[in-house]
């Protein structure tokens, strides 16, 4: 799911009003903080979420450490185009994209080799 400054800076703003004092921030509001990241500057994020710089670096510290102990996930839709290929983006544990465009069965096929240790 692709989200938006202006929605992640509403969900912080919407998560503010009924949290009760100094609660921690939700691990799915972290997420969408850090998904931000490559998209807007750190500066542009901490301001318009209200958060602080060492929030941020560890929320993202925590998102690398934690995607890579990740489970495979099966992606394959259930309904296919079959007019338009499936375009797919994995991001890596280090940090790389992977993108993969073309059957959906294929490109499944394709992040399971990778999951199990298998090259390509």
């Amino acid at each position: 799911m692709k989200v938006n400054i202006d929605q992640v800076s509403d969900a912080f703003t919407d998560w503010r009003l009924t949290r009760t004092k100094r609660s921690h921030t939700p691990s799915h509001l972290q997420e969408q903080a850090v998904s931000l990241v490559g998209m807007h500057s750190k500066l542009q994020i901490t301001t318009r979420l209200g958060i602080n710089n060492k929030m941020l670096d560890r929320w993202i510290n925590n998102s690398n450490n934690n995607s890579l102990n990740n489970t495979f996930i099966d992606i394959t839709p259930t309904e296919i185009n079959h007019h338009k290929p499936l375009e797919v983006a994995v991001q890596c544990g280090c940090g790389t994209t992977l993108k993969l465009t073309g059957d959906a069965a294929e490109i499944a096929t394709v992040i399971l080799k990778l999951q199990n240790g298998g090259g390509l």
